[in-house]
């Protein structure tokens, strides 16, 4: 057994069996890095492992269980509460289709291995997401968002 501390997210993942994430001397969440990446128990701990983009829901869509996002209703727990948190790799961007959530590209940068767009889309902050690197979307596109309803995390410190 070893202990290895390092602020190194994407070392740590890498290497270790078990993780325990941090916060002011506080153990936050224990366990696999997959776990603590895909299933965070802390909103600290989903924000400190990578990238993450909030949605919120009213009161209202949050007791039916739904995300409403233009003409698109996305299932979401309730439990969840009415902030929810998603990856930017979890948001699925195409071209226009009927009866889709739309966005327009505000900016569109080359990462290398990915390209990261902001989406500007009504009545939410704009979306951080990565696509393929070959994928042809530029700025000012107009296109469609969706969201795989398992991709969603709770954004309330628990």
């Amino acid at each position: 057994t070893a202990v290895y501390v390092t602020h190194d997210q994407q070392e740590a993942m890498a290497i270790a069996d078990r993780m325990a994430v941090m916060r002011a001397g506080e153990i936050i969440q224990v366990g696999d890095p997959e776990t603590l990446y895909r299933q965070p128990t802390h909103a600290f701990v989903a924000n400190f492992l990578g990238r993450v983009n909030i949605l919120r829901r009213d009161i209202a869509h949050t007791q039916e269980g739904v995300l409403v996002l233009g003409t698109s209703i996305f299932r979401v727990p309730s439990h969840l509460g009415q902030e929810l948190l998603v990856r930017p790799e979890d948001i699925v961007i195409d071209y226009p289709r009927p009866d889709y959530v739309t966005g327009v590209i505000e900016q569109r940068s080359f990462r290398g291995d990915h390209i990261q767009l902001r989406v500007r889309m009504e009545e939410q902050d704009p979306l951080i997401v990565d696509v393929s690197r070959d994928a042809l979307f530029q700025q000012g596109d107009t296109v469609s968002v969706a969201f795989s309803p398992a991709s969603f995390m709770r954004a309330k410190e628990s």
